[in-house]
């Protein structure tokens, strides 16, 4: 139980960052060079995002990256408590 408080605080603190974000940044937009191979060359292309957005994708990372340590760590704990059940 202890586990899933910390991921709700955890995903709440996001979501607050996420909107600090939201309200504080402006859409100014900028050019962010990607590689992509096309026809087997590499090539530059560019994604036009704004600072806002940008800060939106690395929370969302985060949060995706939290979420996916709750789930193995629930997994671990259910597959720990089966083979408690069945040694004793």
């Amino acid at each position: 139980m202890e586990q899933q408080r910390k991921f709700y605080v955890a995903l709440a603190v996001y979501a607050a960052l996420a909107l600090l974000a939201w309200i504080t940044m402006d859409g100014t937009k900028f050019y962010l060079p990607v590689p992509v191979v096309e026809g087997g060359e590499l090539v530059l292309t560019t994604l036009k995002l704004s600072f806002r957005q940008l800060t939106w994708i690395i929370l969302g990372m985060f949060a995706l990256r939290t979420w996916l340590h709750w789930h193995a760590e629930k997994v671990r704990a259910e597959r720990e408590q089966r083979r408690a059940e069945v040694s004793s």
